[in-house]
C-alpha cells in the first residue's frame, strides 16, 4: 500500500472528528465503572472507538486495533492517551458485552434522533428490513421445534401413505384446514412497545425474504427493521429480530416508537405490511398510510392512484441505507453471537449511519424536503 499524503490524513482527521462529536454517549462517569482503571482504558473512548469500528467498515475489532496502531491522531481523537499500549481485545470484548447489556447506542441513537429531528416535521418515513446474516446455527423455541416436529412426521406419513386421488375431492369430504400462525398484531395494540418487543422471537434462526427480482434469498441469522426519514436517509428507529419473524409483526412498536420521537406525516410500506389494523394505527398517530397492494391471489386487487404512487417512489431510500449498513458500515456479516451483541454491534452501525446523513443534511445546509403537493 502506497504512503498516504499529508492531505489524505487531514481529512480522514477532520471526518473522525466531525462524526465523534456527534455521537454522544453521556459523561464518564456513566460509563467507566467504579475500578482503578488507567485513563486511556475510559469506557467513554472504548465507546467511541465502536462507532469509529463502524464508521471504517470494519467487522472485527482486530481491524480497528490494527488501524490505531498506525494512526495516532485517531487514537487521541478517540480519548486513548497515545503514549501507553492500547487495550487488549479482551478489554475491548468485555466492554462490548457491557455495552450491549446496558444497550448504549440505543441510547444514544434514540438522543441524537430527538436532539435533531424531535422538533422537525417530516415528510415520509420508509419502513423495511434486511437480512442480517450471523456465524451461528439456526435455534428454534420449543414451540417452534414441536411444530417442525409435526410437520416431518406428517410428511414421513404422507409419504408410507397410498398415494393421494387426483382430481377434487369427493361430495361430503371435510378437507383438513391448515392452521395459520397466529398473528401478534391485536395484542401489541394493548402493549407498549417494550413489551411488544420483548415478546418478538429473538434467537438465531433461518429466514426468507422476496428479492426485488422476485425471488426467493433464504439466510440463517436476523433481520434488521427499520424506520427511515425518506428525504435524506436518517434511521429513526431500529429493531433486530429472528430471521424468520414476517415484517408486519413489528410494525406496531416500530410506528410508536417512531412517533415518540419525530412529528412524522406520511408512513410508506411495501406489501408485507398491507393490513388494515396496521393503517387504523398509523391514522391514530396521525400519519397517511401508504402501503403497497398484496395481491393475495385476487385477479384484480386495488391500487394506488398517481399521487400516492409518486409518494411511495420515496421508500427506495430505506433500501439504500440497508446496502450502506452492509458495505460501508461493517454489517455484512458478523462476527459477535448472540441477539443482544448482534443488535449491539447493528445499532452501532445505525448511530454511524444517523450521524452521517445528519451531517450531510446540517453542514451542507440541505433541509428537509417538503412533501410533494
Amino acid at each position: 500500500m502506497g504512503r498516504r499524503s499529508r492531505i489524505d490524513i487531514d481529512t480522514d482527521t477532520s471526518t473522525y472528528r466531525a462524526h465523534l462529536g456527534w455521537a454522544q454517549f453521556g459523561g464518564p462517569d456513566r460509563l467507566c465503572r467504579q475500578t482503578r482503571r488507567p485513563p486511556e482504558r475510559s469506557r467513554l473512548a472504548l465507546a467511541r472507538a465502536f462507532v469509529a469500528k463502524a464508521i471504517l467498515g470494519f467487522e472485527q475489532t482486530s481491524q480497528l486495533r490494527s488501524r490505531l496502531a498506525v494512526e495516532t491522531v485517531l487514537v487521541r481523537l478517540l480519548g486513548f492517551e497515545s503514549y501507553r499500549r492500547l487495550p487488549s481485545e479482551a478489554t475491548f470484548s468485555r466492554a462490548f458485552a457491557e455495552f450491549a447489556e446496558m444497550e448504549l447506542p440505543a441510547k444514544a441513537h434514540e438522543a441524537l434522533i430527538r436532539q435533531h429531528l424531535g422538533r422537525t416535521v417530516i415528510g415520509h418515513i420508509a419502513r423495511d428490513s434486511t437480512a442480517i446474516h450471523a456465524r451461528e446455527r439456526a435455534q428454534y423455541s420449543a414451540a417452534q421445534t414441536a411444530e417442525l416436529n409435526e410437520a416431518k412426521a406428517a410428511k414421513a406419513g404422507k409419504a408410507d401413505s397410498t398415494p393421494k386421488r387426483r382430481g377434487r375431492p369427493p361430495a361430503g369430504a371435510v378437507a383438513a384446514d391448515k392452521a395459520k400462525p397466529r398473528s401478534r398484531i391485536p395484542a401489541q395494540l394493548l402493549q407498549t412497545p417494550a413489551q411488544a418487543l420483548a415478546e418478538l422471537p429473538q434467537l438465531c434462526n433461518k429466514g426468507e425474504k422476496r428479492n426485488a427480482q422476485g425471488h426467493f434469498n433464504t439466510w440463517v441469522g436476523y433481520k434488521l427493521h427499520l424506520d427511515v426519514v425518506a428525504c435524506c436517509g436518517v434511521p429513526i428507529t431500529a429493531a433486530l429480530t429472528s430471521a424468520s419473524v414476517y415484517d408486519n409483526q413489528v410494525s406496531v412498536p416500530l410506528a410508536r416508537l417512531s412517533a415518540q420521537r419525530v412529528t412524522s406525516l406520511y408512513t410508506l410500506m411495501d406489501a408485507a405490511y398491507d393490513s388494515e389494523p396496521l393503517r387504523q394505527l398509523e391514522r391514530e398517530l396521525g400519519h397517511v398510510p401508504i402501503v403497497a397492494i398484496n395481491s393475495r391471489g385476487r385477479s384484480h386487487p386495488p391500487t394506488l392512484d398517481e399521487a400516492q404512487k409518486k409518494r411511495f417512489g420515496e421508500r427506495t431510500v430505506v433500501e439504500r441505507i440497508n446496502s450502506r449498513l452492509k458495505d460501508s458500515f461493517g454489517c455484512a456479516s458478523m462476527w459477535v453471537k448472540g441477539h443482544t451483541k448482534v443488535l449491539c454491534h447493528t445499532t452501532f452501525a445505525v448511530l454511524a449511519v444517523s450521524v452521517d446523513a445528519l451531517m450531510r443534511l446540517m453542514l451542507h445546509d440541505k433541509p428537509l424536503q417538503a412533501p410533494p403537493p
